[in-house]
């Protein structure tokens, strides 16, 4: 439901981590794992979440996403494996 109501936005993003985890958006679940080649957000501030329960990451951080602007997001917590 959440990423049917992004698809009308215009703003692509790319996320990425290691190792592989759940995405959520504003502490709602996506329904995707990364990477996400494209990924599509209104522009502001958004929480993201990186979660993979499996090993115990469950990492939270605010981004801020520029109209016209494809941001990058990529977050190595293999040291956590």
């Amino acid at each position: 439901e959440y990423i049917r109501r992004q698809r009308q936005m215009c703003i692509r993003d790319r996320i990425g981590s290691k190792p592989p985890c759940d995405i959520f958006v504003d502490d709602r679940d996506t329904g995707l794992s990364t990477p996400q080649r494209s990924i599509r957000l209104r522009p502001g501030r958004h929480r993201i979440g990186l979660v993979n329960t499996d090993v115990g990451i469950d990492e939270r951080f605010t981004v801020r996403i520029r109209d016209g602007r494809t941001t990058k997001i990529i977050r190595d917590m293999s040291d956590r494996l």
